[in-house]
């Protein structure tokens, strides 16, 4: 058999095996059996993604010496640079080997595809988003306190319907007094439909982080972005990030909040 024909018959056997692949799991899980990314948070989150899923990583500053991240400062690019820890700090530097300014809560990734990363802008509640804020913290027999409750939204199109969704963030972990009740909410609100995706209630304030919205994403290029929320305790007890997909026109929780210290083991 002439090496052409070999050439061809080879050929043709992967074009039958993408074709089932395709047909048996779809285009997107095809695709994401190739694709792989590592994200990394301040201060210790570190994720990788591949074949479709998240999982922690070892936050092992070895195994990132001499590799490139696209970063994030403020939910906009700032530039390629080499990350570097060192006695309790990251570090930004150029292919040079020249220092780069690294902002204080950063956002970076690398791998083999590319995550868009949204600008956002977080805004007050409305006089009306406020009623219906202290009418949900009264259905779980929560008094709502202007002074001590945060009250923030974000405004955008999450899944490409070509309307905004919105994001509410409220939360008593900020007040300078002790509360009855401690409260970190988060929920969206599409077409008047409210859905919760954050209800950390507690009457121990050690129990509940302050929440807030760490970066808007989109993994796969759908259009339909991830939202990544950051979650950090009182006393030090450290600072973790959760992880939510939309699918199915909701939005599903697919990487939970796990508070690492450097060097600690994959949960």
């Amino acid at each position: 058999m002439s090496n052409k024909k070999k050439i061809l018959i080879v050929i043709s056997i992967l074009a039958i095996y993408f074709i089932i692949m395709i047909a048996l799991f779809g285009v997107d899980q095809v695709k994401n059996k190739w694709y792989y990314v590592d994200v990394l948070m301040d201060p210790y989150t570190y994720w990788h993604y591949e074949n479709g899923y998240w999982k922690n990583e070892e936050t092992n500053p070895d195994n990132m010496l001499g590799k490139s991240y696209k970063v994030y400062g403020e939910h906009k690019f700032l530039y390629d640079g080499i990350l570097q820890y060192n006695f309790e700090k990251w570090y930004a530097f150029d292919q040079e080997n020249q220092s780069l300014t690294l902002p204080d809560h950063f956002f970076a990734y690398r791998g083999n595809m590319n995550i868009e990363v949204l600008d956002f802008k977080i805004k007050k509640m409305s006089d009306s988003e406020i009623v219906e804020a202290k009418e949900l913290l009264k259905e779980q027999d929560i008094q709502f306190d202007p002074v001590y409750t945060k009250q923030n939204k974000i405004e955008l199109d999450l899944n490409n319907d070509g309307k905004k969704e919105t994001i509410y963030i409220i939360s008593n972990t900020l007040g300078t007094e002790d509360q009855e009740t401690y409260f970190s909410i988060a929920y969206i609100k599409e077409n008047g439909k409210k859905e919760i995706l954050i209800n950390d209630i507690s009457e121990d304030m050690y129990n509940i982080a302050s929440l807030n919205i760490k970066e808007i994403i989109d993994v796969n290029n759908d259009k339909k972005y991830e939202l990544i929320f950051e979650k950090i305790y009182f006393d030090q007890i450290g600072t973790c990030h959760t992880l939510f997909e939309y699918d199915q026109n909701t939005y599903h929780s697919i990487k939970d909040c796990d508070i690492q210290k450097r060097g600690d083991e994959e949960s």
